[in-house]
């Protein structure tokens, strides 16, 4: 199997979990730069492969195949990472070929698990809680229009009109006619930068657009976007043109973490609500479970903080809460699972939606319901 160092997507999720339960490693490490100036990931790397080492004992043939999976994880890093990404999710099969390599652009729990399948619920996390943004920073001369992903600016192109005449400060005739003119000039400007801003969005694949600039040049552009591009405005606010991308990802990362909290608390309400009247939606960790083995769920709402023991039936692959001693529906053996990813699993492989709650919802959520809940397709 080739292995392209890729980074999250939906592609990525739907190629993991192509790879079935065949028994594999799944090393997400945290690459970033710690105030000390160094990477930890070493450290974590070598803890795990001691704990790992022990576990295996004497078989020689376990440690040697081990080893092999190591160096091919350290090999990686050392000739494929590309230095920058501040995270990484690596899948080893049993033998030590890097299956699938995923550079994180954004901060991951460092993690080393062997199981049946990938561990794929950070990325899922990824890629459901982060939109490609269109950033637009217009005048009425020129812009510049950025698709953002994951905290990065992934393409940046730049659009401008120099036939417009500057504004002037006479007055009589003559100037209203000089103004009328320069009108229609920024007008035919905007026209072409709603056309060029369209093709853009459906090329870089943007969920929202964030409009900044001036507040004429804003308001004019969006009379000029199609409904279609106008519905996806989330924020209008002002900016210069020459702000560097920098400074913008700044600005857009703290409105994005409000627009966040005010969504996260919003989900949590309406699926308290609907709980409460027993209206397409359950709650709790065991309920939610019944639900998505059984296809009904439309989305899952779920937070890290929940009870992660959980057990799977090695004969029909049920999946429980912890405590029961064997499958209450065919007797089958159960084994260790951890419930999170189990969850996010099931919800991946029935097309449901994952709400992953964070902050003061995500507590709450744990508080009221165990740490889960879904909005149901049907009862």
């Amino acid at each position: 199997m080739t292995n392209p160092t890729v980074v999250p997507s939906g592609a990525i999720l739907n190629e993991l979990r192509e790879l079935g339960d065949r028994k594999l490693f799944s090393v997400y490490l945290d690459l970033s730069v710690g105030s000390n100036g160094m990477r930890s990931h070493e450290v974590f790397l070598k803890k795990k492969e001691s704990q790992f080492l022990e576990l295996i004992g004497d078989d020689a043939t376990r440690r040697a195949r081990f080893q092999t999976v190591m160096r091919g994880v350290r090999t990686w890093l050392d000739e494929r990472y590309n230095g920058s990404s501040p995270g990484a999710a690596l899948f080893v099969s049993d033998e030590g070929e890097i299956l699938k390599a995923v550079h994180v652009p954004a901060h991951v729990e460092s993690l080393f698990a062997f199981q049946a399948g990938p561990v794929v619920a950070p990325l899922a996390r990824m890629v459901e809680d982060y939109d490609h943004h269109c950033i637009v920073v217009v005048d009425n001369t020129r812009a510049r229009i950025l698709s953002v992903y994951l905290d990065k600016v992934e393409g940046e192109e730049s659009y401008a009109d120099e036939t417009i005449p500057p504004r002037t400060h006479g007055g009589g005739w003559s100037q209203a006619r000089f103004q009328r003119h320069r009108a229609g000039h920024v007008q035919h400007f905007h026209t072409e930068l709603a056309e060029h801003l369209r093709r853009f969005v459906k090329r870089h694949g943007s969920g929202d657009i964030l409009l900044l600039g001036t507040d004429e040049a804003t308001a004019e552009l969006q009379r000029e976007l199609p409904p279609a591009l106008r519905e996806r405005v989330r924020f209008i606010g002002p900016a210069s043109a020459d702000e560097p991308a920098a400074a913008l990802l700044g600005r857009i990362r703290t409105l994005m973490d409000q627009e966040q909290t005010r969504e996260d608390e919003a989900v949590l309400e309406r699926l308290e609500r609907r709980v409460r009247e027993d209206y397409l939606a359950v709650g709790g960790v065991r309920a939610t479970l019944q639900e998505l083995q059984s296809g009904k769920v439309e989305t899952l709402v779920i937070g890290r903080k929940l009870p992660r023991a959980g057990k799977q039936c090695a004969r029909c692959a049920f999946v429980l809460a912890n405590g029961e001693a064997a499958c209450p529906y065919c007797g089958g053996e159960l084994g260790p699972v951890d419930l999170y990813e189990k969850m996010v699993e099931l919800a991946e492989s029935h097309d449901a939606k994952v709400e992953f709650l964070e902050g003061d919802a995500e507590a709450e959520l744990l508080r009221r319901m165990n740490g889960a809940g879904a909005f149901l397709k049907f009862q």
